[in-house]
């Protein structure tokens, strides 16, 4: 199964449907598939457990997000952003922020979503540091559920090429899912879940729909474009 993974170019996003059509998914990870705000509690946990309190986490982050950028974020650079505030931040949290990244955190709906679709119906559209998103994907073992998984830039739609008709998004991210409609109008865009707490961005003005849970997303899908 071929694997595609891109850090800015354009990729052809086309598969198609059981019922002959042309059907394209594309998946969000991150507060979408894996509960990434418990992954969230655990790392300031480890930053807490050395000295740095939730206020001044988010202080580092910001740091560590202003000189690196969302693609360059990694835990050295949360740990820059904690030295500059703790000079004497233990590099000891380096390696158990590392056990954390590799700790599976699905959300129950996961895997019962993902089952219900062939592998090449499915694109994962993740941000971030690759060798981050990569290790999440390689520690929940979902490879095998996707056709193709592209790691952009953000936003998302600025950085892939026009999906085809008859394609959906799905996404915890207001910021995303609008950016998306406004790029791809043909796209039907689906926030699910509550979005993550470092979102800035709480509503989305474009979604074509919000789902609790991708079971939600599953049955609108089913219903509008798999003729069940």
């Amino acid at each position: 199964m071929p694997i595609y993974f891109n850090y800015g170019n354009d990729i052809p996003l086309s598969v198609n449907s059981p019922n002959g059509g042309t059907v394209n998914i594309l998946v969000d990870l991150d507060n979408t598939l894996i509960d990434s705000v418990k992954r969230l509690k655990l790392e300031m946990g480890v930053a807490a457990k050395f000295g740095v309190n939730a206020e001044d986490y988010w202080k580092a982050v910001d740091i560590a997000f202003a000189k690196y950028g969302v693609s360059g974020f990694s835990h050295q650079a949360l740990f820059e952003g904690c030295r500059a505030i703790k000079p004497d931040f233990s590099a000891e949290s380096l390696f158990e922020w590392r056990k954390v990244l590799e700790v599976k955190l699905f959300f129950p709906d996961t895997l019962i979503f993902l089952k219900h679709f062939k592998p090449e119906e499915l694109t994962l559209l993740t941000t971030g540091n690759p060798e981050f998103q990569w290790t999440k994907i390689i520690t929940h073992g979902i490879t095998k559920h996707f056709g193709k998984i592209f790691i952009a830039n953000s936003p998302k739609a600025e950085n892939i090429e026009r999906p085809p008709d008859k394609s959906f998004f799905i996404d915890d991210s207001p910021r995303e899912i609008d950016a998306m409609k406004q790029c791809y109008p043909h796209v039907i865009c689906l926030q699910v879940r509550t979005p993550a707490p470092w979102e800035k961005q709480k509503h989305s003005g474009c979604k074509d729909a919000h789902f609790r849970d991708l079971l939600g997303a599953y049955a609108f899908i089913r219903e509008v474009e798999l003729g069940a």
